[in-house]
């Protein structure tokens, strides 16, 4: 039968081509929120056994952070666990899910995702509140489900549920996506042809920078490759390079283009790089330029006439940075205090506090590079009780998410 390739699957494949360009909207723009799953159903069906959902007590043993899995509720009215909105996304994209805990009573001390339900997926940093992960290549619909659970200091323990559906695209090529450690060797992507061709099948792939960098975090690997009749799966191993840097979550792309009738198309797979590199504490507030605070950010990269800014997005969605310099959230004021560029300097400065009291909630931390030539960087974040350092190399006009974290009082 003769395939049909309408305007609309033109557009929809060009479109593709064109996300990882977006950054960071990728990240938030791969899905899209539906409040119309029936979660109590779902959370019915995950219990049942002979439904084929997984037993998650076999996620770990006894005393390991996987054991939270199956720790039994305790102390609920002191400690609430919300696992986000339920979500709807297409195969093959990067996806976060956004937990939120909140103790009463002591600090949250654990935090820990596991799969209840669908297709097997690899969760980057499953003991952090918004972890990320590849949807499954799937053919048909299919539910996914995740538990977040929490425990705090005090020995309560709550947890919440949240479903993902993944809904098929028509795509004669489509590229496998892959969640891989820093420390791994490559990453696999899956091209895959569907269905069979009666003659040979050229594809010409690329990687593409997202928020990784070609020669920093993996090697630029570029090529073709040629289904024979019948043929449907080939793969594409890209060289993953480890560093000595805490950089968070990372994506690149793998761009496959091809022609059908002459009409061009590109298929996209993602690789979402995850960090685990343990930069320990940062230092005492006092040893930093700059107002120190119970929540605190601190910028240092080399001046040499260039020119990082620090941006942090308050609980009240306040945007502070050089161009604003505070801003009152909860009755509370954040400030920039330095803003150190001076080419006279060793190291450049800026640093964004709030001293004795902080907004509760949700905060987010962003380096852009405004002006100069690349360089790297020193993030210092200072939250209640935890202090953590990122450190990296960032690209004239890049934006890097540093840190997302829920602040709750010290």
């Amino acid at each position: 039968m003769e395939r049909i390739i309408t305007m609309s699957q033109i557009m929809r494949n060009i479109a593709t081509g064109l996300v990882l360009l977006l950054g960071t909207l990728i990240l938030d723009g791969c899905s899209q929120s539906s409040s119309s799953l029936d979660s109590d159903r779902y959370e019915q069906e995950s219990n049942n056994s002979a439904s084929g959902d997984r037993d998650s007590e076999s996620e770990g043993g006894s005393g390991s952070i996987q054991a939270l899995a199956t720790a039994p509720v305790s102390g609920a009215e002191y400690l609430t666990v919300d696992a986000g909105r339920d979500q709807v996304a297409d195969p093959n994209v990067v996806l976060f899910l956004h937990g939120e805990a909140d103790s009463s009573m002591d600090d949250i001390t654990a935090v820990y995702w596991n799969q209840l339900k669908g297709s097997d997926v690899t969760l980057a940093n499953p003991t952090a509140l918004n972890p990320a992960f590849i949807t499954p290549d799937i053919t048909g619909p299919e539910l996914l489900k995740f538990r977040l659970t929490v425990k705090d200091a005090s020995g309560n323990v709550n947890y919440d549920t949240v479903s993902v559906r993944v809904e098929p695209q028509s795509s004669l090529v489509t590229v496998v996506g892959v969640v891989v450690a820093e420390s791994a060797d490559y990453a696999l992507f899956q091209i895959r042809l569907s269905p069979a061709q009666a003659s040979d099948f050229v594809v010409d792939f690329e990687t593409v920078n997202g928020t990784s960098m070609d020669s920093v975090d993996y090697e630029a690997t570029f090529g073709t490759v040629t289904f024979a009749p019948g043929e449907t799966l080939k793969e594409v191993r890209v060289p993953i390079l480890a560093d000595e840097t805490g950089e968070g979550i990372e994506t690149f792309g793998l761009n496959v283009s091809y022609s059908v009738n002459g009409e061009p198309y590109v298929a996209q797979g993602t690789a979402l790089i995850y960090d685990e590199v343990d930069l320990g504490e940062a230092p005492p507030q006092d040893d930093l330029e700059g107002g120190s605070g119970v929540v605190r950010v601190n910028l240092e990269w080399p001046s040499d006439a260039i020119d990082l800014d620090i941006h942090v997005t308050d609980p009240c969605g306040n945007h502070i940075s050089f161009a604003n310099r505070k801003a009152v959230c909860q009755d509370l004021t954040g400030q920039l205090d330095v803003d150190n560029v001076d080419t006279s300097v060793t190291e450049a400065i800026e640093n964004i506090f709030w001293e004795e009291a902080a907004p509760l909630g949700h905060y987010k931390v962003e380096l852009n590079h405004y002006a100069g030539a690349a360089s790297s960087y020193v993030v210092r974040v200072y939250y209640g009780n935890n202090s953590q350092v990122f450190s990296g190399n960032i690209e004239l006009k890049q934006t890097v998410t540093i840190l997302e974290f829920n602040y709750e009082g010290n």
